[in-house]
């Protein structure tokens, strides 16, 4: 112990992956491997000692660097490697041995698949275990003689090639007695790795990967592996994971309908964001999850429309005000959170909430650019705020501070009266934690068939605005499309001309459902008005949710005579 604490004071974890070079024996029938990985590295000065990741119930049989054996200690899932002499770069060579305990690769009836995020390829490979060990790749991999084993890249006599770029936990061996489906967009090789008797329902399921490919092409830029692949390899395992050239999908998701569609959607957009741009760290997971799901809902907008997406989008922001409530809220970039739907909901509203401050034609043009700049490489936070603040012209440090590096969300209380032209409108944000939110808020102010649209900028805990709708305005809805992760509710005031005012105003788009949450122990009285201020309906919302049906699209007006009662999911 006390020669591998000396070993421990003088390692580097500085050192730069340059390539990997893996030769793997996967068997089922023992659910074991045998490997012998190369991994050829650039050290930086200093380096007397090479530490690497392995799971223990590997035996190591041998190290070498360079040709040459040396001697190496274990401790747990680490090998620490003393050095000869100061080396710039050299070859690390482990041969390796062992069952893999259902972990970092997983054997199942018919098939078995790598799976390494968030720390567990090291289950599978010895390498620096962390997203940042990017590196083109060499795969030879064998297996049961009448499957077919897929990898990243491009094959060639069983042997694949990734020439990109790419992180240990992207890096993919998955095997079975797989059908193949070939296809093509736009000169790209697409292939299908389906299980015999799921071809009818994978033609029926991939119906749209086209149209995704064309979309995100459009609008990030060029598929990111164009030179090689795009594949999707199906697992008996409910899963989706974008290993790179070759997506994981699990056999749930091959229904032979488009009820799963979404999945692709999300995984095939990883392909920009998290394969090509790689976060350098776990705290920088909502760069590639976030990314995904806005990718995905964008998808949506561009196929089935805006009520179709918008649908999705509230249905992420409620499950993320859940979690807000229900968990100690962290911010996006938190070293110690890595799923959740802060990472993922809030990551995407994000975005969301960019292109909104931003403006479309910026907006589109800022994504274009972070990836261009960035393809093949490692991100931050910093990263993606400095290409977008470049294609802006301003600062966003604001903006990604309070929704990146804060935690939670604006919640307004505001009141309305006006008096003659002029229309006053106050803010207080009310949230019990995070920042004081600065952020652009539409208003609408509705008078019959009359609109009026302004922006306001809330900055402070109390805020006034001075409008002029240019007519009397019977209704004002905050954020009327939803583009800000917040929630926002009225301070009841007096009628106007007979009319119900106060409450809480809500959108519904397509028709569908309100639903009200009530926080309380003791029902409460609602009564739902409809834009025109003719009662709808009158109920007693239970503590817990309760639904109300309502005929047509449009804003609605709850009023509640108490307790804790608010919209918090429209449908």
């Amino acid at each position: 112990m006390v020669i591998l604490a000396i070993i421990v004071s003088s390692l580097s974890w500085g050192y730069k992956t340059l390539f990997y070079d893996i030769k793997l024996e996967i068997r089922p029938s023992d659910q074991a491997i045998a490997g012998d990985v190369a991994l050829t590295l650039a050290l930086p000065d200093g380096t007397d000692t090479l530490p690497f990741h392995l799971t223990a119930n590997y035996a190591v049989d041998s190290v070498t660097v360079n040709g040459i054996s040396r001697l190496f200690l274990r401790d747990s899932d680490t090998v620490f490697v003393p050095l000869p002499a100061a080396l710039d770069t050299c070859t690390l060579r482990v041969f390796y041995r062992g069952p893999t305990l259902d972990r970092g690769i997983h054997f199942r009836d018919s098939s078995f698949f790598s799976f390494g995020q968030f720390y567990d390829t090291k289950a599978w490979l010895p390498c620096n275990d962390t997203p940042s060990a990017k590196a083109p790749a060499r795969l030879a991999l064998t297996g049961p003689g009448n499957w077919l084993i897929v990898s990243n890249g491009t094959d060639s006599e069983s042997v694949w090639r990734e020439s990109h770029p790419v992180s240990p936990y992207l890096l993919l061996a998955a095997g079975g007695n797989y059908a193949v489906i070939e296809t093509s967009w736009a000169g790209i090789p697409i292939f299908y790795y389906v299980f015999p008797e799921d071809t009818a329902k994978a033609r029926a399921s991939f119906k749209h990967i086209p149209d995704m490919l064309k979309f995100y092409s459009d609008a990030f830029g060029e598929y990111p592996f164009s030179d090689e692949k795009l594949g999707f390899v199906e697992t008996e395992d409910p899963i989706g994971m974008e290993t790179q050239t070759c997506i994981m999908v699990g056999s749930h998701t091959i229904t032979g309908d488009l009820s799963m569609e979404y999945v692709f959607a999300h995984e095939l957009a990883h392909q920009w964001w998290g394969d090509a741009l790689t976060p350098v760290s776990w705290k920088e997971i909502w760069l590639s999850e976030g990314m995904a799901v806005w990718s995905d809902f964008s998808f949506t907008e561009h196929l089935y429309g805006p009520d179709s997406a918008l649908s999705r989008w509230l249905w992420a922001r409620d499950l993320y005000f859940y979690e807000d409530s229900a968990l100690p809220p962290y911010p996006l970039r938190d070293p110690d959170r890595f799923t959740g739907a802060t990472v993922y909901c809030k990551g995407a509203w994000v975005i969301r909430m960019l292109r909104w401050v931003m403006g479309d034609s910026l907006f589109w043009e800022g994504i274009r650019f972070y990836y261009a700049t960035y393809r093949d490489s490692l991100v931050d936070t910093d990263d993606f705020r400095n290409a977008m603040s470049y294609i802006f012209g301003d600062c966003l440090l604001w903006f990604f501070k309070e929704w990146c590096e804060d935690v939670g969300y604006p919640v307004i209380r505001y009141k309305w009266w006006q008096e003659g032209d002029t229309l006053t409108l106050i803010f207080n944000q009310v949230q019990e934690h995070g920042p004081l939110f600065m952020m652009p808020v539409e208003i609408m102010m509705i008078s019959g068939p009359d609109t009026a649209r302004d922006t306001v900028f809330m900055r402070y805990g109390a805020d006034t605005f001075k409008l002029t709708p240019g007519f009397r305005a019977r209704e004002l809805v905050v954020d009327p499309d939803y583009r800000i992760l917040m929630r926002s509710e009225r301070i009841t005031g007096a009628t106007e001309e007979g009319k119900p005012s106060g409450g809480l105003v809500v959108r519904t788009v397509s028709g569908g459902i309100i639903r009200i949450e009530n926080a309380g122990n003791q029902p409460v009285k609602i009564k739902v008005y409809d834009a025109a201020g003719r009662l709808w309906t009158m109920l007693a919302a239970s503590p817990g949710i309760t639904e109300v049906h309502v005929p047509s699209p449009g804003f609605y007006r709850l009023i509640w005579d108490g307790g804790a009662a608010s919209a918090v999911s429209i449908r």
